[in-house]
């Protein structure tokens, strides 16, 4: 069973025994908020219990061993009933606060692929770029492109090649927006899957195909909930398969007003873009990696020349501080360092 069936069936067997309907402070008038937080703070006292449990049974084995040198056959024995019953209250946690636990372990997994990562040993860490249309990211990957002595594999997204993208802009146009978002994801694992050793650069992040892209077609309707958790499973299982290429990765959110990047897209694409759009756009990349620890964030607005000798300055430069200094924003005159987070 997954997680979202067993939330299911965790409250219809609180529903049938009556367990559903005991919030903490039950008779209060302040209306359903103040019902769904006293079921909360009901769970989670619950969990709290329960918690207790698995502690103390691990309490006394930790001192059967430290009085008798071993740890008694059966002490153990009733850990695996206690941590089935942290897990029911979990889901009834999860359950009383609408939240949708499958989905949200998988998106945390995704955000936590750039928080905990893998100590370098010296290899060149990889770069990855990201931000709405138009703010440049494949004219900077191609800048790299003709800048690089061989020893770079360099990932462009070929959006153009895809059989089954439709205009994501425009909620009522009818695409294949699974299909589309999987043909995305696969052809950024068969590029991962053929590098080795070599100093790589993407021309998107693997996390905004999913956690920008997908999320804003699932908002629209267009992907339901089991092709999203789909995504963000093949999102996760990149993130640890390709660990050697990812785990280390510096992102550079590339971001601009929405006026300039409708202005490129123009030039791009020949046709203007919605402005709204483009502005939902830089509040999801925002909201994603605005405050990563392994982002900074480049002006965009700049002049491309400007923009590609901040991103080269960066590729070279392995900025021990970026560690420490979550959307870090860089500006033109600090090309070789940090400016000021914005907040």
């Amino acid at each position: 069973m997954t997680l979202f069936e067993l939330a299911r069936l965790q409250h219809a067997f609180d529903l049938s025994r009556g367990f559903a309907d005991l919030p903490f402070a039950q008779g209060t008038t302040a209306g359903d908020d103040a019902e769904r937080l006293g079921k909360q703070e009901f769970a989670l006292m619950g969990l709290a219990g329960e918690v207790g449990e698995v502690a103390g049974i691990l309490k006394r084995a930790r001192r059967e061993a430290a009085l008798s040198g071993r740890v008694e056959a059966g002490i153990l024995g009733g850990l695996e009933g206690e941590i089935a019953d942290v897990l029911a209250y979990v889901l009834k946690l999860a359950t009383t606060a609408d939240i949708d636990m499958e989905s949200a372990y998988l998106s945390k997994m995704a955000l936590n692929a750039h928080r905990f990562r893998r100590r370098q040993t010296g290899e060149p860490p990889g770069l990855s770029l990201c931000g709405p249309p138009g703010s440049g990211k494949t004219s900077v990957a191609r800048a790299l492109m003709e800048g690089s002595s061989g020893n770079r594999a360099i990932y462009i997204e070929q959006f153009e090649e895809n059989p089954f993208l439709g205009d994501v802009q425009v909620p009522n146009c009818v695409f294949d927006a699974d299909q589309s978002q999987r043909w995305f994801l696969s052809r950024m694992e068969e590029f991962l899957a053929s590098q080795s050793d070599l100093d790589v650069v993407l021309d998107q992040d693997p996390t905004a195909i999913v956690a920008v892209y997908s999320a804003l077609l699932h908002d629209q309707g267009r992907l339901t909930r089991d092709a999203m958790l789909d995504h963000l499973s093949r999102l996760v299982g990149m993130e640890v398969q390709r660990a050697e290429i990812l785990a280390a990765r510096r992102v550079i959110l590339l971001d601009a007003p929405a006026s300039v990047l409708a202005q490129r897209c123009i030039s791009k694409f020949g046709s203007p873009p919605d402005e709204r759009f483009l502005d939902d756009l830089r509040i999801r990349f925002a909201a994603i990696f605005g405050q990563l620890p392994n982002v900074i964030i480049v002006d965009a607005s700049q002049p491309l020349v400007t923009v590609i000798s901040q991103v080269q300055s960066l590729l070279h430069n392995h900025l021990p501080s970026i560690e420490t200094r979550a959307g870090a924003t860089l500006r033109s005159g600090d090309a070789g360092g940090l400016g000021k987070a914005e907040k």
